[in-house]
């Protein structure tokens, strides 16, 4: 058997309509003579013979439509700016905290301490007073301390005085 024998008999295996075809035509193998040069002519005049298409040429949207359209381009760029905008407020420095402290005079403060002396912490006032540079300042006369004392006894009632009395 031939190699071209072997060919069809494939060929009626896998598509026995595409060999039905096959020997219909009866010489399919060869264009006719001249086919090629004159199939440029041909098309061009089937070309010429058909009217314009009305979709040949897609109307253009207008310039603003084309913004919400999604594209490469406007996605890169949308998130570049969201990066960098995210990074600018997470990575920039926080305000410095105005010293509150400085603003206040020495009467201010002094006057708040001995308005609050009850909330304060004596471990915290100890501390405070071990590391001030100067502890002589804080130096309080006896009728100062007297003084002091006479207005708890004096603001205390009668229970809990009792009360402290007895605990000791």
């Amino acid at each position: 058997m031939s190699q071209r024998e072997d060919i069809l008999r494939e060929l009626d295996n896998l598509s026995p309509t595409l060999s039905k075809l096959k020997r219909q035509l009866p010489n399919a193998e060869a264009p006719p003579e001249s086919y090629f040069d004159a199939l440029p002519g041909q098309i061009w005049q089937q070309l010429k013979l058909q009217p314009a298409a009305a979709s040949a040429v897609p109307a253009r949207a207008p310039w603003w439509q084309s913004l919400w359209q999604p594209r490469p381009v406007w996605l890169g760029a949308a998130s570049l700016l969201l990066a960098f905008v995210a990074g600018w407020f997470l990575l920039r420095p926080a305000p410095a905290a105005p010293d509150l402290l400085a603003a206040l005079s020495e009467e201010e403060i002094t006057g708040y301490i001995a308005a609050y002396i009850q909330e304060f912490d004596t471990d915290l006032l100890v501390r405070a007073t071990v590391e001030l540079p100067d502890a002589s300042a804080l130096h309080v006369e006896d009728t100062d301390l007297e003084e002091f004392w006479q207005e708890i006894i004096h603001s205390l009632d009668e229970k809990t005085l009792e009360a402290w009395l007895n605990e000791g």
